[in-house]
This record gives C-alpha cells, sequence and structure tokens, in this order.
C-alpha cells in the first residue's frame, strides 16, 4: 500500500461522501447472525478507485456495461471487518455525508467478537443488532440533513477535490448575451447533486456559487441539492482544487485554459475575435467527460 498523507484522506473522504456506502451488514451465520462492516464505492472512472485500493487495500472490480450505454462500471468495495474497520476508522475525522454512519462502525468495532464456536452473548448480539439498524437510519435520513452550521473538515480543498471526482461535472456552458440575443456567449461552470445538502453547503462556503432544490420526479425518487459557480469564479475554484484532483484532473486543466480567453478580469465575455478557440475549447471538454469509462475493445 502506497503511504498515506493526511490529504490524501481528506480527498478519499470526500470521494467516499459523494458516491460511497458505508454499512454494517447483518448476514446469517451459522447460529446467529453475523455482523461485518462494509465500504464500497462505485464509479465510471477506474484511477480513484485504484487509488483507493492502494490507499486500504481491497478489491476493485469491472461491473457490466451500463444499460443504453458503451460505458463501463467499476467499484470497489472492501467487506472483511479489520481492514475495512481500519479505513473507515482514519476517514471518519474527514467525513461529512457520512460521518454518522462512520461513528457507528468505530463504536461497532469496538464491541469483541464471536471467537471460534464460542457464541456471542444475548446482550451483545443485541448492541450490534442496535449499531446495525442505526446506521440503516442515518442512511435514511441523511437527505433531511439541514445544512446550516455544518463545518467544513480538516483540509478542505482536497476533501473537496474528492467531492467533485465522484459527483461534480465539469464544462463550459453556452447562453446568450443580453444585449445581442444573436450572440452565443459561453462561460466555465461547475456543478454538483447531491441528495445530502451538507457537502454543497461546505462548496458554497468555500467558494461561492449558489444552490438550489430540485424536486424528486417519480414515486420514491429522493429530491437533489445542486451548486453551481459559474465564470472567473468557477476558474479559481478549479484551480484551487486541481493539486488534488484524481479524475478530474485533465477536465480542469482544460477549462483553466479559458482564462487566457478572457477580454477582462471582471467578466467572462470573450471576443469575437476568438469564436473558434472558444468553441474548440467547449468540444474538447466534453469529448474529455464522454471519453471516461467508455469500453474499448
Amino acid at each position: 500500500m502506497t503511504q498515506i498523507t493526511t490529504e490524501m484522506l481528506a480527498w478519499a473522504a470526500g470521494f467516499i461522501d459523494a458516491e460511497g456506502c458505508i454499512s454494517i451488514v447483518r448476514g446469517q451465520g451459522r447460529r446467529s447472525p453475523n455482523h461485518y462492516v462494509s465500504i464500497q464505492v462505485g464509479n465510471n472512472d477506474l484511477p480513484p478507485l485504484q487509488v483507493l485500493a492502494d490507499m486500504f487495500g481491497g478489491t476493485v472490480k469491472t461491473r457490466k456495461t451500463l444499460y443504453g450505454t458503451s460505458k463501463t462500471h467499476f467499484s470497489w468495495w472492501s467487506r472483511s471487518s479489520g481492514p475495512a474497520l481500519q479505513a473507515i476508522a482514519d476517514l471518519s475525522p474527514y467525513l461529512v455525508s457520512k460521518r454518522e454512519e462512520a461513528d457507528l462502525v468505530v463504536e461497532f468495532g469496538k464491541r469483541p467478537t464471536a471467537m471460534g464456536r464460542r457464541r456471542l452473548s444475548a446482550d451483545l448480539l443485541r448492541q450490534r443488532e442496535d449499531l446495525c439498524a442505526a446506521c440503516q437510519q442515518a442512511k435514511r435520513t441523511r437527505r433531511v440533513q439541514s445544512a446550516e452550521g455544518v463545518a467544513a473538515p480538516p483540509h478542505a480543498l482536497a476533501w473537496a477535490a474528492g467531492f467533485l471526482d465522484g459527483e461534480g461535472c465539469i464544462s463550459i456552458g453556452t447562453g446568450r448575451a443580453s444585449a445581442d440575443k444573436s450572440r452565443v456567449t459561453y462561460f466555465p461552470q461547475l456543478e454538483i447533486g447531491h441528495v445530502d445538502p451538507r457537502p454543497l453547503h461546505i462548496f458554497q462556503t468555500l467558494f461561492g456559487g449558489h444552490m438550489r432544490l430540485c424536486n424528486a420526479r417519480g414515486k420514491g425518487r429522493q429530491p437533489i441539492t445542486y451548486w453551481c459557480i459559474r465564470g472567473v469564479s468557477a476558474l479559481d475554484a478549479a484551480a484551487d482544487m486541481r493539486p488534488w484532483l484524481v479524475a478530474k484532473s485533465s477536465q480542469a486543466a482544460e477549462m483553466l485554459k479559458f482564462r487566457s480567453l478572457l477580454s477582462s478580469t471582471n467578466h467572462v465575455r470573450l471576443s469575437s475575435d476568438n469564436e473558434t478557440a472558444r468553441a474548440n475549447l467547449k468540444r474538447s471538454l466534453a469529448s474529455m467527460k464522454s471519453a471516461k469509462g467508455v469500453k474499448h475493445g
């Protein structure tokens, strides 16, 4: 395994906050329920999952191609109580969205386990069942948590880079100029959507931008909170996070080329001489995004 720094832990916590699942799983043993700790992350980008495997061990697997696309889905997981428990304990101080589950897992790890054929006592088994149920409840209530008063974790920029790697979108948007509706304007933007508003509140605190709630469509779907930032502020935010980005490092570098095309430092309207450069930059960034996770023959 690689040498792990606190910045790497913060990045990993951000990525798991965005895409991960921390659980106490109730299996069925011969004589009594068998509880174990599980941490799992799925993504269309393989490199971040390989980083997690280098840091914490576990297994990286290729899942079947997503329906209707040519993209391949990857997953990393660790389910053995020892390594998984240690990974979650190391990540816990940096987690935001998954902090409640991590704290319950750490508490679970303090309980003794069954050795050989010795059965757990009824009291210890009840404690493990209660922690398992509390972990499931924490997952269900995450979406109704208030974002007010939430504090940024240590090494917040590294954490934010991990979260952006997991759930973020780096793009160059288009619109119509207010003075001339026939003219297309271009602007860099970062956008993230998540069911838990607390991480997005941290992004707003760190970088500015705005948040909005999008009500779910369809039965059983959860409402999603979006954070978005545009223009020079988006370039500044991308530059701040880029040293820690993994999956989206190349996309951030491509978007940062936009800065050289600005006609001033106060706004993002570009000179008419750069129409081709703007369009090419937008297409280049879009092609980089569409290529991730593509299955090659």
